[in-house]
């Protein structure tokens, strides 16, 4: 039996290729036509799916072993990011595992753009909305019945730039 992925966010399919060569069954999705095109192109055994997580996951009643969100979590108002979180812990099986790569507040961009609707770790960026994280959000996102298996703020190389990020790994023991 396949064990089941969901890449939230999935971009040009990088992640879900990756995802495929370790025997997951992917389901991708997006909100963006072009980036559902490319990871169509790439990774042809997924399935991929256009879906806006602000109105909650798609794919009523389907669980995952595993669920990846590599920076696709951050446009959003903190109460929308953890009503996204709780959907991911439902839909995860018990003793499923979220992997996350988050904006940080360490990152160069972060406190050059106007803060939105009175959160001052959300702000206009190059005209899109962009939540910088702490470490002490992820404690109230990832509270009970999320465990933090390892969370650490890095430097890496994005799109040819130097960019903080934080990466997220948390199991649930969440039941129905």
């Amino acid at each position: 039996e396949h064990r089941c992925a969901l890449d939230l966010g999935c971009g040009s399919g990088h992640n879900t290729r990756l995802l495929l060569e370790h025997a997951f069954q992917v389901t991708a999705i997006a909100i963006s036509e072009q980036a559902l095109e490319l990871c169509r192109r790439g990774a042809l055994n997924a399935r991929v799916e256009w879906a806006d997580i602000r109105e909650g996951l798609p794919f009523a009643g389907d669980h995952f072993e595993f669920i990846l969100a590599d920076l696709s979590l951050h446009y959003f108002p903190l109460d929308m990011t953890a009503a996204i979180v709780k959907d991911i812990a439902n839909r995860l099986v018990p003793g499923g595992l979220f992997a996350g790569r988050f904006n940080s507040t360490g990152d160069a961009k972060y406190g050059t753009g106007e803060p939105v609707r009175g959160e001052p770790d959300l702000l206009i960026v190059n005209g899109i909305e962009k939540r910088f994280f702490t470490r002490e959000c992820f404690s109230k996102l990832f509270g009970p019945p999320w465990t933090m298996a390892a969370l650490a703020e890095k430097t890496v190389c994005r799109l040819g730039f130097r960019k903080v990020i934080w990466e997220l790994v948390a199991l649930t023991s969440f039941t129905d």
